[in-house]
């Protein structure tokens, strides 16, 4: 039997650790520095919108909650 596979859809929030993971990862995997990482983070941060809905604030939340925590492993290799 062939089907197409329901989409697999996620919150807000799982969505916002997700991004944040992917664009850590993939910034320092090309070898960028965790305080220019730190950089970029805040840049995207602050593209947030002037009037934020609850699922954007869930959104930005949760990637800046994961980013945080990411940028501070890479800073400190030793305490993640």
């Amino acid at each position: 039997m062939t089907g197409t596979a329901a989409p697999v859809t996620v919150g807000p929030q799982e969505a916002g650790a997700a991004a944040a993971q992917d664009l850590i990862t993939a910034l320092a995997d090309a070898g960028m520095r965790p305080d220019r990482i730190g950089t970029v983070i805040e840049d995207v941060l602050a593209c947030r919108h002037d009037h934020p809905t609850a699922v954007s604030e869930d959104f930005y939340d949760a990637f800046a909650s994961t980013a945080a925590s990411l940028v501070a492993d890479l800073r400190d290799p030793e305490a993640g």
